[in-house]
Order: structure tokens, then C-alpha cells, then sequence
């Protein structure tokens, strides 16, 4: 088909999205397995991000190596990001899976965070084992759950689907997690909207004053 490369890097680079800030430019994100020991394993991946100018004909990829947005030593796993944008930074959630779980350390574990990325590429809120402003979720989440984001009223909204798991009783809880545009999450503990271990791959969208969410359910035949 018609277009042109985002990025060609070695190894994988997966599920990709794409959010529109302000100076006719774009922002993509996806999931990365090229600093893996192993370069194609799914199982050592980081979020890699390219800014793209659509003022340009045709349009111009300002970052053909990547932003490396999530590549911390401390995780040892990232993947399923989204985007969305204020008009004037753009947010990127994604989720993780970091090491130190065992070790009592409290921002250690699996988890939901998001970051900051400038319309220059900048990156302000990096993980890391000592501090995070954006740690959205800190808990079991469900590997196939997609993970929706959109801006309105001044706030982005969230949406993360995850599991609690004892003896493989799996629970399965959506829930939607308002964020400021400068950053702070408003509602630690997220807004609980059902559960339900059939559910997968919720979006979010803003229009006319409201959000919408929609999401995919497999009922029982």
C-alpha cells in the first residue's frame, strides 16, 4: 500500500498510535523489541515514539531513530501504549511490568503509567526505581486489555481494564482514571465501571462536552 516508513528499526515495532498536537504535528507511539537481549522476543519490549510533521508534502518523520519514551533499565517489559494530546503536549499510557516486584520496593511491580512528551520530542516524566509522577495503576492487568486515553474539559481520561488473581479465580475490574493536563492523577483509585471477565479493548473519545467509552463483550454462547 501507499506511505511512508515511521520507523525501520531492527527488531519489532508494534501496535501503533497516533495523536495530533498543535504546529501541524503528529506524535506516534508503539511497543519495541529492538533493545531486547533477544531483538524479536515480545517478552523484552519498550515504548518508542516518532514525531511526524504533516506541514511538509509529502510529510516528514522528525525521528527516524525513535524517542526512546519508556526504555528504562528498571523495566523489564512495556508495551500496549496510546496517546492523546491537549493540544499542546501530548500523554502517553502504556503498561509495564518492572523489576524489584519481590523486593518491597513500592514502585516496583506490574502497573499502568503515562508520561509527558513535548511537541520537540522531550520527554518530561521518565520512570525510574526511586520516583514517577505517573504511576496510573499499580496492580495485576489483564494482557489483552487495551488501554484508552482522550482529552476534554480540561482532563485526559484513562481507561485500563485489570485482574485480581488468587488460585487462578481470575476478577477481572474496568475502571476510568482521570488525569490533569499538567500531570497529577485526580483519582488515585480510578472510577469502577463493572466487572467483568468478558470485556476487552475499551476506547475513549470526547465530543460535544462528554466522553464516550466503548469496549468489546464476549458473552457466553
Amino acid at each position: 500500500p501507499m506511505g511512508f516508513p515511521i520507523s525501520t528499526a531492527i527488531g519489532h515495532q508494534l501496535n501503533p498510535q497516533v495523536s495530533f498536537s498543535k504546529e501541524g504535528r503528529y506524535l506516534v507511539v508503539w511497543t519495541d523489541t529492538r533493545n531486547g537481549e533477544n531483538r524479536f522476543s515480545l517478552y523484552e519490549t519498550d515504548i518508542f515514539g516518532a514525531l511526524v510533521d504533516a506541514t511538509r508534502e509529502p510529510p516528514i518523520v522528525l525521528n527516524p531513530d525513535g524517542i526512546p519514551i519508556s526504555a528504562e533499565p528498571d523495566a523489564k517489559n512495556e508495551w500496549e501504549a496510546n496517546v492523546a494530546s491537549d493540544g499542546s503536549t501530548f500523554l502517553v499510557v502504556f503498561k509495564g511490568v518492572f523489576k524489584g516486584s519481590v523486593s518491597g520496593d513500592p514502585n516496583a511491580g506490574n502497573g499502568v503509567l503515562a508520561t509527558r512528551v513535548t511537541p520537540e520530542g522531550a520527554v518530561l516524566n521518565k520512570f525510574s526505581s526511586v520516583h514517577n509522577d505517573f504511576r496510573i495503576y499499580v496492580g495485576e492487568i489483564g494482557g489483552r486489555r487495551k488501554l484508552g486515553i482522550a482529552f476534554g474539559n480540561g482532563v485526559y481520561l484513562v481507561s485500563t481494564g485489570y485482574y485480581y488473581s488468587k488460585l487462578l479465580n481470575r476478577t477481572y475490574l474496568y475502571s476510568l482514571t482521570p488525569v490533569a493536563s499538567d500531570g497529577p492523577v485526580l483519582e488515585s483509585h480510578g472510577i469502577n465501571i463493572g466487572l467483568n471477565e468478558r470485556i476487552f479493548d475499551m476506547d475513549i473519545v470526547f465530543g460535544g462536552g462528554q466522553f464516550l467509552v466503548v469496549w468489546e463483550q464476549r458473552d457466553r454462547f
